[in-house]
């Protein structure tokens, strides 16, 4: 197990109620992209979704001291990978609702 796996499950552990699929298949995409020097400060399973009942986008969010990574491994093949460095990171939105929150990064 990788280091960005132990950090996701530690964090699912902690915030049990976060519903996440394929959670090995998403960090392994992140360390398979992070630079040689590039260091894992924080790592959390979220979803990405447009509308809070569509539970099926699973997505690994990665803080490193030198950018933000969101990565989804697809099931059948490809994957979706973003990365935000901090010069085009504006600005950070948070909701808290009842049951779950919502983030938005712009």
């Amino acid at each position: 197990m990788g280091k960005v796996y132990k950090m996701v499950m530690a964090f699912k552990s902690k915030y049990p109620g976060a519903i996440s699929f394929r959670l090995k298949k998403h960090c392994k995409l992140v360390e398979e992209h992070l630079y040689p020097d590039e260091e894992v400060l924080y790592a959390f399973c979220a979803q990405k979704n447009d509308s809070w009942y569509d539970l099926c986008n699973t997505n690994v969010i990665c803080l490193t001291n030198k950018r933000m990574i969101v990565a989804t491994k697809r099931v059948v093949y490809g994957y979706f990978f973003i990365s935000i460095a901090p010069n085009h990171f504006n600005d950070l939105t948070i909701y808290n609702g009842l049951i779950w929150g919502k983030i938005l990064i712009d």
